[in-house]
């Protein structure tokens, strides 16, 4: 097994969803996906789902062209179709598995 880095923190990487995440996103699934028949994937109707490992943000971009760096960041999960790979973002703090103020 290879060895981390020596300047890289202990534990998984931040960006990793942990079982807390895991169980609220769960929670989330079932309050707001209540009905089954229209929690298909748009693009080829299946209903099964896998959650993805990650926490990620879309980039912000400047009305000039361009990536912005820095500023807002909009936190995501993602849910990706295991028929046609059709990938869906949810909002990570609207759907309560992230507190809008982090030092909460």
């Amino acid at each position: 097994m290879a060895d981390s880095p020596p300047d890289s923190p202990a534990g998984p990487p931040p960006s990793k969803l942990t079982q807390e995440h895991r169980d609220r996103i769960q929670r989330w699934s079932d309050e707001k996906i209540k009905d089954t028949k229209s929690c298909g994937c748009p693009l080829c109707g299946s209903k099964n789902w896998t959650l993805l490992e990650d926490f990620v943000a879309p980039a912000n971009f400047s009305r000039n062209g361009g990536l912005l760096l820095g500023g807002k960041v909009y936190p995501h999960f993602m849910l990706i179709c295991d028929v046609c790979g059709n990938v869906q973002f949810i909002n990570a703090i609207r759907a309560g598995v992230l507190d809008k103020d982090p030092e909460k």
